[in-house]
């Protein structure tokens, strides 16, 4: 890839080539999360990274259809965090987070 040995890569080129390397196996990894999401009955189930070299999971499923349970999980914190979300109106939703920080939010939201 370099041209030369990577044993003889230097210090940032090392580091570009490890983000490429965990790029491609969260892809791979997402895919399978994915299609194991879809066997397992979730609705959402997906595996990205999070901009700092680590990778967050994130599951989730509609138990109706204005109610959406989720839990995501940061693999390099260890932290996590479950999410309801509640649709009240075509435009509004009530989402409470429960993880590091509690929190509860009014939501708006539109298409364009």
């Amino acid at each position: 890839m370099l041209g030369r040995p990577l044993q003889q890569a230097g210090g940032s080129e090392s580091d570009l080539l490890m983000q490429a390397a965990a790029s491609v196996g969260l892809r791979g990894g997402g895919r399978l999360v994915k299609r194991l999401g879809q066997t397992l009955g979730f609705d959402e189930a997906k595996l990205a990274g999070d901009g700092n070299g680590g990778a967050n999971l994130a599951l989730g499923r509609y138990l109706t259809p204005r109610l959406y349970v989720g839990y995501g999980l940061a693999l390099a914190e260890q932290t996590d965090a479950v999410t309801l979300r509640y649709t009240l109106t075509e435009h509004w939703l009530l989402e409470v987070v429960s993880g590091l920080r509690q929190t509860a939010d009014l939501l708006y939201q539109f298409e364009r």
